[in-house]
């Protein structure tokens, strides 16, 4: 029998060694798991920081988009502003002044 089994009595019952070795490896596995479990939920907040994000920069882009070629809802019949870049330059310095300070959108 291997030393590390430990040893069974007279009985047939396996002695304690074994069992407080399953229970070293079991609370080793309990911890590993909790620890998984905090990793995960917090790169799910993260992982929903960032789909919040896309969907703010998604909708921008069509917002964007619709602008400055006249269509959607709000500038039905309006006419396109041309050139998107001639169109954007005027908010250029706004933009980066913002982001400067921080300001996310």
């Amino acid at each position: 029998m291997s030393p590390s089994l430990g040893r069974v009595s007279a009985g047939g019952d396996v002695a304690p060694s074994l069992f407080e070795a399953l229970e070293v490896r079991e609370s080793a596995a309990r911890g590993r798991a909790e620890r998984l479990r905090e990793q995960i939920a917090a790169l799910s907040g993260e992982l929903e920081g960032v789909e919040e994000e896309l969907t703010r920069l998604r909708i921008t882009r069509e917002t964007v988009d619709q602008v400055l070629t006249g269509t959607g809802p709000v500038s039905a019949g309006a006419e396109p502003v041309g050139d998107p870049e001639a169109a954007m330059a005027p908010l250029v310095p706004v933009m980066l002044k913002a982001r400067r300070r921080g300001t996310r959108w």
